[in-house]
């Protein structure tokens, strides 16, 4: 990728051209976003149970 800009060229290679390869790329990446928040959490003694947020402590 070329930083911030884009052009119609790089929708036609994210999302014709090469559109799984692209979703596979962004599942990775929200995984690994998912991980760093979950340690994040962890390291801040803070779990989540059913959509609500718990100190431990």
């Amino acid at each position: 990728m070329k930083g911030l800009r884009n052009d119609v060229r790089d929708i036609q290679e994210w999302w014709i051209d090469a559109k799984e390869e692209w979703d596979a790329f962004e599942r990775r990446e929200w995984r690994k976003e998912g991980e760093a928040v979950v340690r994040e959490r962890a390291s801040n003694g803070i779990r989540e149970r059913k959509g609500d947020v718990v100190m431990d402590g």
